[in-house]
C-alpha cells in the first residue's frame, strides 16, 4: 500500500501549488501543481486545488465514518451497509492506490 505525504496540505493560489510538510522539522514541500487550460476556468482550477489540499482530511474523515458505521450498525458487514458504504470503500481504496 502506498503512503502519501502526511497532512495537513494547503493550496497556495498565488503559485498554484499544493504544499505539505515533510520530516521531523515539518519543512514545507511542493506536492503538486494545479494547471488549467480551456475549458477549465481559473475558478475551477482554484476549487480543484482546494479539493486536492483537503484530501488527507477527507480520507481520514471517510475512514472514520466507515469505522463508526461498522461499529454502531448491526448490518454493517463487508457486503451490507448499502451503496454509500460500497462507494466509501471504493473511494478509500482509490485514494490508497489499492486495486481490486
Amino acid at each position: 500500500m502506498i503512503q502519501p505525504t502526511p497532512g495537513p496540505w494547503w493550496y497556495d493560489d498565488e503559485s498554484d501549488i499544493i504544499v505539505g510538510t515533510w520530516g521531523e522539522d515539518r519543512e514545507p514541500v511542493w506536492l503538486a501543481r494545479v494547471l488549467f487550460d480551456e475549458p477549465v476556468t481559473e475558478a475551477e482550477a482554484i476549487a480543484n486545488g482546494c479539493l486536492l489540499a483537503a484530501a488527507p482530511e477527507l480520507l481520514a474523515a471517510l475512514e472514520e465514518a466507515v469505522a463508526l458505521f461498522r461499529h454502531y450498525c448491526f448490518r454493517a458487514t463487508d457486503t451490507g451497509g448499502g451503496p454509500w458504504l460500497t462507494a466509501a470503500k471504493a473511494a478509500i481504496a482509490k485514494a490508497k492506490g489499492i486495486n481490486d
